[in-house]
């Protein structure tokens, strides 16, 4: 009879990945993307831009087909 054995990564302990959350990671993370709030911004505002007109053209096309 063989016996499988299992790699060492999936019977280790998961305690990592089953960390809760860590304020100080946010902390961090809004450090870090601080000075790069305009840059953030402006390409937010772009995508909802590039995203509305995506979704017009097939709703100019409804109603050219009226």
């Amino acid at each position: 009879m063989t016996r499988i054995i299992p790699p060492t990564f999936i019977t280790q302990s998961e305690e990592q990945l089953d960390k809760g959350y860590d304020p100080k990671w946010r902390g961090d993370s809004c450090d870090f993307l601080r000075p790069y709030y305009r840059q953030m911004l402006i390409s937010l505002v772009l995508m909802i831009i590039v995203t509305r007109a995506a979704v017009s053209g097939p709703y100019f096309v409804k109603l050219a087909n009226r």
